[in-house]
């Protein structure tokens, strides 16, 4: 749906398989395929860019076939997954996840003095969202991830709950390193 994140699709082999049998696709509701489809198949690792979302695609192999966006960029239209079946008689385990943060609304708090003519708001910190130095990319050619931690921390440093997912900086950027 429309603001998922952390998506993670994926097919397992039964336990039977030496191969895949279907492949995973993706496309956008307008039906343009963003990864396979229209009897094509992608065997190499691809980087989809989603308008500030990225997902990437492990490539169909004999090893593994999966879909992911790590970010907390959440997506901004519909995407829509479907198995492509090379073996109808063959079953297929697809298994799937995704995040779609509930829309939070800004609490204040306030405390009224003894005589109620006017209102004291508390001067607290609010918590926000901390981020650590990025690490280095996991790849040294090639296309990679470079990672950093994203903590939600109070005025006092101490971590805390609270911060907008919303406004969560992304743990995640593609680096992009000279071919292998």
């Amino acid at each position: 749906p429309e603001g998922a994140t952390h998506i993670k699709i994926r097919q397992f082999k039964m336990k039977d398989q030496s191969r895949f049998t279907a492949y995973l696709a993706l496309k956008k509701k307008n039906s343009e395929y963003l990864v396979n489809g229209k009897y094509m198949i992608s065997t190499s690792e691809t980087i989809i860019d989603l308008n500030g979302t990225v997902m990437n695609y492990s490539g169909w192999s004999h090893k593994d076939d999966f879909l992911h966006a790590m970010g907390h960029t959440g997506t901004k239209e519909i995407l829509i997954v479907q198995i492509l079946a090379t073996d109808p008689t063959t079953p297929v385990d697809v298994r799937y996840s995704f995040y779609v943060p509930k829309k939070q609304t800004q609490m204040t708090n306030s405390v009224t003095n003894n005589n109620n003519s006017n209102k004291i708001s508390p001067s607290l910190a609010q918590p926000q969202w901390i981020t650590g130095p990025w690490l280095s990319c996991s790849r040294t050619c090639d296309t990679g991830w470079h990672t950093r931690t994203v903590q939600c921390k109070d005025g006092n440093g101490k971590l805390t709950k609270g911060c907008l997912l919303s406004q969560r900086p992304s743990a995640f950027k593609q680096c992009l390193f000279k071919k292998c």
